[in-house]
Formats: structure tokens, C-alpha cells, sequence
């Protein structure tokens, strides 16, 4: 008598099975593409918003310590302004960076290279015995805004 019961798998069997493979191979690296691409999105995002947060708490440090704007050195109410402070201290806006100078010598971007500014907007503020200044600043399509009193004007 012959034997017929033979070991392995038929020709059926083995392309079910590699067409199984073939699918859930698919789905895993579909996946690692996908975490992949909303892993750089959000790193893009926290740098950015560590950047406008680093410029932000820079020029308010600033703004706080000067007594008075200079008037004829600042642009208020305009996509890209600048402000100029008592103290020497000028900020404005220069190819989507924040730029900063000190008695006219430059002290370098505030923002990162890989970061752009699209609006710089400096809004005075001032009532009877107070002066301030509003920032708005939208980096990578993300607003931030903050508000400064000047030394001795609260």
C-alpha cells in the first residue's frame, strides 16, 4: 500500500496565507507611515510654539523694563511693526524672523530658523496713569498674544 498522506501544505493553502501576510504587512507599515507623519506634525507644532513662547517672554522681559516707547522708532497697528524702546532695545520683523537689536546692534533672530513669523503687530495702550503695549504675533498659522505694562506706568 501506498502512503497517501503527504507533509506540507497545498498550492491553495500557501497563497491564502501569503496573501494574509501580504494584507496585515500593508496595514502595519500604513501605520508606522501614518504615526510617523503625526509625530513630525506635532514636533513641528511644540517648536514652533516653543519659539513664539521664547520670543514672546523676551520682548515682554523688555517692554517691562523700559520707562517709555519711542514714538518716531516704533510702527504700531501694522502686519510687520517694530517697537523701540528707552532702553535701546528694537524689535521688528525681518524674512518671517523676529529680529532684535540693542543700540542698534543686532542681537539676533528670536525665533528659530525653521520658524516663520507671518504678523508682528504692536498695539499701544494707554489710559491716564498707565502705559502698555499688546503683542500679536501668529507663527505657522498659530495666534499668540500677550500684554505688557511699561516700568512704573501701573
Amino acid at each position: 500500500m501506498k502512503n497517501l498522506h503527504k507533509k506540507g501544505f497545498t498550492l491553495v493553502e500557501t497563497v491564502v496565507y501569503a496573501s494574509l501576510f501580504v494584507i496585515l504587512l500593508g496595514a502595519i507599515i500604513n501605520s508606522v507611515f501614518i504615526l510617523s507623519s503625526s509625530y513630525r506634525y506635532i514636533k513641528d507644532v511644540k517648536n514652533a510654539q516653543m519659539s513664539a513662547l521664547a520670543a514672546m517672554d523676551r520682548m515682554s522681559r523688555e517692554i517691562r523694563q523700559a520707562n517709555t516707547i519711542n514714538g518716531s522708532g516704533t510702527s504700531y497697528n501694522t502686519p510687520s511693526g517694530s517697537l523701540l524702546l528707552d532702553t535701546g532695545a528694537e524689535f521688528f520683523l525681518l524674512d518671517g524672523k523676529i529680529m532684535m537689536e540693542q543700540n542698534n546692534v543686532s542681537q539676533g533672530a528670536l525665533t528659530t530658523s525653521n520658524i516663520q513669523v507671518g504678523i508682528l503687530t504692536f498695539r499701544r495702550i494707554a489710559t491716564g496713569n498707565s502705559e502698555g503695549v499688546k503683542i500679536e504675533m501668529t507663527i505657522e498659522n498659530k495666534n499668540f498674544y500677550n500684554t505688557v505694562m511699561l516700568r512704573g506706568s501701573y
